[in-house]
């Protein structure tokens, strides 16, 4: 009997409220890592939005604007230049199956990034602050 073995890989979940730290998660790679997204993510769909740094994937709720009461993932958005909705999740990229861990270097610059701009994007638009 062939024992199969399961890699797990580890991403930023990126919260919509503020208030809610980034953290890493867990996820399957492979068939599970889009099952592993929806639960983390709590949604039901997720697409891939392009951001500015090579090997990097920012995974995004797709039905985001369509939830009951939308939030401003002002973070994200912040990394995508657009707009985002809801919880997101960045990963490091794999062409095999698209998500894979994330490297150190690249967590602290996005974090570095993302912090300092969140607080000079809130005191510029306090309605962003969930």
């Amino acid at each position: 009997m062939k024992k199969t073995t399961t890699t797990i890989i580890s991403v930023l979940l990126v919260p919509a409220d503020r208030s809610y730290p980034m953290t890493m998660v867990n996820l399957r790679k492979g068939d599970y890592a889009l099952t592993d997204m929806y639960k983390h993510m709590e949604c039901d769909y997720v697409q891939t939005v392009p951001v500015p740094r090579k090997g990097i994937v920012l995974w995004v709720d797709e039905e985001g604007t369509l939830k009951r009461d939308p939030k401003i993932n002002v973070r994200a958005s912040i990394l995508a230049g657009q707009q985002i909705m809801g919880n997101a999740i960045l990963s490091g990229q794999d062409s095999l199956y698209g998500v894979d861990n994330l490297k150190m270097d690249d967590l602290i610059e996005f974090l570095n990034k993302v912090e300092l701009s969140a607080h000079e994007m809130i005191k510029l638009h306090p309605s962003l602050n969930q």
